[in-house]
């Protein structure tokens, strides 16, 4: 039982080594080797009571002495193995996801990745648009499949690799039950395939975004842009049902015409596709300042640009 337990102990720090950056892992190899060292020494330690003192304690130091001369050796060199081998991981994670964004046919080759390889590169997609990404251990429809963090806030992640059919509301549902438990700050559902309508009109009324196979091959092609894309989506409150859709506008929301102005970008930067302006509603009845173009293949797209009121 022992064996077992401090064999589970060293697996446990090995996990960790593998997760945390390189740097962070060399630093602790080599603070642990020195603190270790230190307080352990190099040659057995030799159990000694001195006259009129208590057995217990003289018995205690002589465990801990013997616990850190062998720890020196153990502890370092799982923290080093483990963060060179976490590392070169995130390596090759990084080339595959390259090597999917310049393919001929990228959509082809995200759907041909086991569903493992598939929420490794979509974890990898996050990190590029600045989450910390823990991956969880869950098997396929397993859950939470990813948990994201970017400052203060708490993302969870439910990926989806269907080939054939659609993700339907019941999955969205779910995921959005597990936020609201958790109190996550919002949520991702991502396939390499489409939604059913009802799962797209269930995410427009909550902090939850869908991430189909058409934005996720633009997230592999140019995953700068999404992130920017991102960053412009939050702080305009999609959450709050902040974006409207082709034809259907979402509550808060008026629809405007797209823009005349020949400085700004009327393409889309994340399809391609036309755009639109389109501002929310402020609080008061008002309308807000946040004047901002939205892609014309929303839901499938979320594209969004910048857009100052009076170019509007």
């Amino acid at each position: 039982m022992t064996r077992r337990r401090n064999t589970s102990t060293l697996d446990d720090l090995f996990t960790i080594a593998m997760k945390i950056p390189l740097w962070a892992s060399l630093i602790i190899a080599g603070g642990s080797f020195a603190c270790l060292r230190y307080y352990g020494g190099t040659e057995l330690p030799v159990l000694t009571v001195p006259l009129g003192s208590e057995l217990g304690p003289a018995i205690a130091e002589y465990v801990l002495r013997l616990l850190a001369l062998v720890g020196q050796y153990v502890i370092p060199p799982v923290f080093l193995l483990g963060g060179i081998l976490g590392w070169g991981q995130r390596k090759l994670r990084a080339r595959k996801f390259s090597r999917i964004g310049t393919a001929q046919e990228p959509g082809v080759a995200i759907r041909n990745l086991t569903w493992e390889q598939f929420e490794n590169m979509v974890g990898e997609a996050f990190r590029k648009q600045g989450f910390t990404v823990q991956e969880t251990d869950k098997g396929p429809d397993g859950g939470v499949d990813l948990v994201l963090r970017k400052g203060r806030e708490v993302f969870l992640v439910q990926c989806k690799q269907w080939r054939a059919s659609k993700v339907g509301v019941q999955i969205v549902r779910e995921l959005y039950g597990v936020m609201s438990a958790r109190g996550a700050t919002g949520g991702f559902v991502v396939t390499s395939g489409t939604y059913t309508s009802d799962a797209w009109t269930f995410a427009r009324e909550t902090n939850l975004q869908l991430i189909d196979g058409k934005r996720l091959i633009q997230w592999f092609k140019k995953p700068g842009l999404s992130r920017e894309a991102l960053s412009v989506e939050d702080s305009l409150g999609e959450a709050d049902g902040a974006f409207v859709g082709r034809g259907a506008p979402a509550t808060g929301l008026k629809e405007c015409s797209p823009s005349s102005n020949a400085n700004k970008p009327s393409t889309c930067p994340l399809c391609g596709g036309g755009m639109t302006a389109r501002y929310p509603r402020s609080t008061n009845g008002g309308m807000a300042n946040s004047v901002f173009l939205g892609c014309l293949n929303f839901p499938s797209c979320r594209g969004t640009r910048p857009l100052e009121p009076e170019n509007v």
